[in-house]
């Protein structure tokens, strides 16, 4: 299943370039897992203008990445 970032699975911000500025949905985890659950696997899509208006460059791009990760994870496999 395709999961867009912003606005589904973060709060919309205007042009978000850091970590700090992904603010995930409350309760978002226990609706993600019960997808895993089922089967389905998740993948995050993104379409980032910001980058190509030089508001962040690639690496800012992929700290957000790896910070959204490693907060899914957890918030996915808690309480399991």
């Amino acid at each position: 299943m395709f999961l867009d970032r912003d606005g589904t699975l973060t709060e919309p911000r205007h042009y978000p370039s850091a970590p700090d500025d992904l603010v995930l949905f409350s309760g978002i985890g226990p609706p993600l897992r019960a997808l895993q659950d089922d089967g389905f696997a998740l993948l995050v899509v993104t379409n980032q203008s910001g980058l190509a208006r030089g508001l962040f460059d690639e690496e800012d791009l992929a700290a957000m990445h790896r910070y959204l990760g490693r907060v899914l994870k957890v918030l996915i496999t808690a309480d399991r």
